[in-house]
């Protein structure tokens, strides 16, 4: 496997993967170590090849796909493959190994203080940056990888990894000592000493460049007020804000300000927080060395602002800051901000006290610790507001400053429309008190100087009526034969043809000899039971249209255009079933019966069943069957409250203005039932079946099934076939639905019972016993001792 793996990193580092052993297609991934594996990524990382490119190569020497998947797995468990939806690549970046990791989920956190929740918050993420460009001021250390490029005459590159003792340990050039160095100082000591066995690096003919590669491991420790201090094994690229963010930050009783980095006991940065929040400066967000102390202090001071300021908590200021600066850390004040006076809080040593600070006084005010500061919110109210609605062009709100009077109020409103009713307007004005006062104003006199003009005040409302506005809307209504009956917009000069025209015209029908206009009466008088209450006209339209045009009409005339005496409208009636012709047909007269209605459709067909016919009529909706219907429609709505299927609502839509008359259609068409030759209405349907041959028996039996219709058979030598009645049938209920719609029940006679005839497309439905729900001991008690009471009474006053 050796040999395997060393053949394999050979063909890496000459950028060409061959056969990868004597049998590819017996290749096994799980057999690789974790070592080996380590090794193959490493070596592929640096050929800069993708895994695409790697794995091509692989199927193109028939290696198993089964067994190339295993070994991306592998190579991704140790990050040298990231799975990607589009395609799996080669991680290029550096890589960092930590050697104990430290499991640390910052703690989520609802702190009011101001900075915490940028440690606190699990969507923020200060991990390193691995990969940025070589700092040429990194030190160096064991476990640091550099990679030694040559370039020009000579050509390779070296992968060197710093042993403990500090050496970089360069094939066929020997050892140099780097730990403790930058990579700018590393540089040097290698070019120095590899120029002394390739003259070419002296002379300029060859390029050497040093970059850092994998990096190495550091222990920092974090102590003071933070939410978990401790030591943390961190990349060596590690900064101060990742090792703060690692462990949690600052907790309640730590300070943002003063985050100190002490190195070989001796303090050398102090960062703050607050610089990064407010500025982004990253001053003291130095990077970290192996034993780094990362010390946060408690805080001095904490002062809390509240109110309407865009961040409203709790803030850290230093002794130098001002309530400007602690302004600013809250992101400054709100729209709604009143910022001519901020109250504080004050905790003076004995007890509380109040101070209010000037907006002038914001930038030299210094706050205590302690200190709560309010900020309130400008009032809700105008001081400078009036208002104008009404009968004028640009109703709205306006500054007093520009509208002194009524008579400015009015030009900055537009002025006044036409129909403004000029005598008297309303002025609503706000007392001292919040009361308000009406003031009626003559606006024609305003403007004409006959008055002075009217002096405003804040809040004032005036309003200017309008004469349209004031006046009932005037209507006239159309009925009738015309098209479009309805309630049409009065004008004045208005005649009988316009009205007309607006209708949409007369229908076919229409009566043009009388159209009754009716019109209240002027002088009606209440105290006469036979006052007159209307005034009604008839007019005869003449060809010439003439007296339409010369009735004018008042407001609320009512116009009715009568239907023809003599015209009558098609009415058609529907066949539909077993005849020749079936379809719609025209009435030919008002008494045109069945019988004669059928032989107009060719006759019935061969497989017609008559006794099944059924006719279906259109009930007429009149203002009874309305109310019925309105009825009836509520009831169901009630139902439906309580748990029943919607399925109601329509079918009481669909069949609520229909009527199911069942026929005996043979009988009609031999004139042997007369009076059953009924006479056709208009929308009629006569529905003509089919034969046929089964009979349904639902209900109460213990076999419910369709059985083969037989002449002179029995209503229970049906029942028996269905397995005759459960325990449960109602046998005395027991009825039969015919084809053509109607019903016959089971009848008694003396001691017998009678069952109804059976017929072709019959169905005998058989209902079930009504449960009755026995007495319960306690509703037994009661009527016991309910009686019992009842016969003492009844006993008492007998005696």
């Amino acid at each position: 496997m050796a040999c395997f793996v060393l053949f394999v990193f050979t063909k890496l580092e000459a950028q060409s993967l061959a056969i990868l052993s004597a049998n590819p297609a017996s290749f096994n991934a799980d057999k690789l170590s974790e070592y080996q594996i380590k090794q193959l990524g490493e070596e592929l990382q640096n050929s800069g090849r993708s895994w695409e490119q790697f794995k091509a190569d692989l199927i193109k020497n028939k290696v198993v796909e089964s067994e190339i998947e295993k070994l991306a797995q592998r190579l991704q468990k140790q990050s040298f493959v990231t799975n990607d939806s589009k395609a799996a690549v080669v991680n290029s970046g550096r890589l960092w190994t930590q050697d104990s990791p430290t499991e640390n989920t910052p703690s989520a956190s609802n702190s009011v203080f101001y900075g915490a929740s940028l440690f606190r918050n699990k969507q923020y993420n200060f991990q390193p940056n691995l990969k940025i460009a070589t700092p040429l001021n990194y030190v160096l250390g064991p476990e640091d990888e550099i990679v030694v490029d040559l370039s020009g005459y000579s050509d390779a590159t070296y992968s060197v990894k710093i042993s403990p003792d500090g050496q970089a340990r360069i094939p066929m050039f020997g050892s140099v000592f780097v730990a403790g160095s930058t990579i700018e100082q590393a540089t040097k000591k290698i070019k120095l000493h590899l120029s002394k066995y390739n003259p070419s690096i002296q002379n300029g003919q060859t390029q050497l460049s040093i970059t850092l590669g994998n990096i190495r491991s550091i222990k920092v420790v974090l102590l003071g007020e933070v939410v978990n201090p401790g030591t943390y094994t961190l990349p060596s690229l590690a900064t101060v804000f990742n090792a703060l963010y690692t462990a949690g930050g600052p907790n309640d009783a730590g300070s943002f300000r003063a985050i100190k980095l002490i190195r070989n006991g001796k303090q050398i940065a102090v960062m703050d927080v607050y610089d990064f929040l407010t500025t982004g400066a990253t001053k003291g967000n130095l990077r970290l060395e192996d034993q780094d102390i990362v010390k946060v202090e408690p805080y001095i001071s904490r002062i809390q602002l509240t109110g309407q300021v865009k961040h409203p908590g709790i803030f850290e200021l230093k002794a130098t800051e001002t309530l400007n600066d602690l302004i600013h850390y809250a992101g400054g004040f709100t729209p709604d901000a009143f910022i001519e006076q901020i109250q504080v809080n004050r905790n003076d040593g004995s007890q509380r006290s109040m101070v209010n600070v000037k907006h002038s006084e914001i930038q030299v005010f210094k706050p205590q610790n302690g200190d709560e500061f309010l900020v309130g919110s400008v009032l809700n109210r105008f001081k400078n507001r009036i208002e104008v609605s009404g009968a004028v062009f640009r109703p709205g709100y306006f500054a007093l400053e520009s509208c002194t009077t009524v008579k400015a109020l009015l030009n900055n409103a537009g002025g006044l429309k036409e129909d403004a009713l000029m005598t008297r307007a309303i002025l609503y004005r706000l007392n001292p008190d919040n009361t308000q006062e009406i003031v009626a104003l003559n606006i024609a006199a305003i403007l004409s100087n006959e008055a002075p003009d009217f002096q405003l005040k804040r809040e004032d409302h005036l309003i200017v009526a309008s004469k349209l506005q004031m006046k009932m809307p005037e209507k006239i209504v159309v009925t009738g034969e015309v098209l479009n009956p309805g309630e049409f917009e009065f004008g004045t000069e208005m005649v009988l043809e316009d009205v007309l025209v607006l209708a949409g015209g007369l229908k076919l029908g229409a009566d043009t000899k009388r159209i009754q206009i009716s019109r209240r009466a002027k002088d009606a008088n209440k105290q006469l039971k036979d006052g007159k209450l209307a005034e009604v006209n008839t007019i005869e339209i003449n060809n010439n249209l003439a007296d339409l045009r010369k009735f004018k009409l008042e407001p609320f005339d009512l116009i009715h255009v009568f239907s023809s005496a003599n015209y009558q409208a098609l009415k058609s009636v529907t066949i539909q079933g077993e005849v020749l012709y079936p379809g719609s047909y025209a009435l030919l007269k008002n008494n045109e019966t069945i019988s004669a209605f059928i032989k107009r459709t060719g006759g019935l067909t061969a497989n017609a069943f008559p006794e099944g016919a059924v006719l279906i009529r259109t009930r007429a909706d009149n203002v009874i069957d309305q109310i019925k219907s309105k009825k009836s429609l509520m009831s169901l709505f009630k139902i439906n409250k309580k748990g029943t299927d919607d399925s109601l609502y329509q079918e009481q839509n669909t069949f609520k203005n229909k009527d199911l008359i069942g026929l005996n259609l043979s009988k009609i068409l031999s004139g042997k039932q007369a009076n059953s030759d009924l006479v056709l209405s208009e929308n009629d349907v006569l529905v003509v079946p089919s034969f046929n041959p089964l009979v349904n028996v639902n209900g109460q039996v213990l076999y419910p099934n369709q059985l083969k219709f037989k002449a002179h058979k029995s209503f229970k030598s049906y029942i028996g076939e269905a397995g005759g009645f459960t325990a449960n049938a109602l046998k005395r209920k027991a009825y039969v639905v015919y084809q053509n719609g109607t019903a016959q029940s089971t009848r008694n006679f003396l001691f017998f019972k009678c069952y109804p005839k059976i017929q072709p497309g019959s169905e005998i439905i058989v209902p079930s016993k009504v449960e009755r729900k026995s007495l319960t001991t306690v509703e037994a008690i009661s009527i016991t001792t309910s009686m019992t009471t009842l016969m003492v009474l009844i006993l008492n006053f007998i005696k």
